[in-house]
């Protein structure tokens, strides 16, 4: 019965941190969001989003850096701190970019 409790409590975490996850990246800027999701959902290396988005591959360098500072410095990336990378890896795809989740 405990094991089951853990489990659910668990699941319930992973749900509130996907929760809280989505909403701090709805609020970074629509270049950043792509270049995350690129990187995170769709499994994308450096030089292959910058193709794909017709950027060089400092740009997407940096993007990707100030895009994980913004989400540092609000509330929900203090709150989720060292479960974010984790957390993106496993995360639903956002919105309709046509990247596919990792699994």
């Amino acid at each position: 019965v405990e094991l089951a409790i853990d489990d659910a409590d668990r699941r319930t975490e992973r749900v509130e941190l996907r929760t809280v996850l989505h909403s701090a990246l709805a609020a970074l800027p629509h270049r950043d969001r792509q270049v995350l999701a690129l990187r995170y959902y769709g499994s994308y290396n450096d030089s292959e989003i910058a193709e794909r988005l017709g950027m060089s591959i400092g740009t997407v360098k940096s993007t990707l850096w100030r895009a994980f500072r913004k989400l540092r410095e609000t509330r929900a990336g203090r709150t989720l701190h060292a479960d974010l990378v984790a957390a993106l890896t496993v995360a639903e795809p956002l919105g309709d970019h046509g990247a596919t989740p990792i699994r």
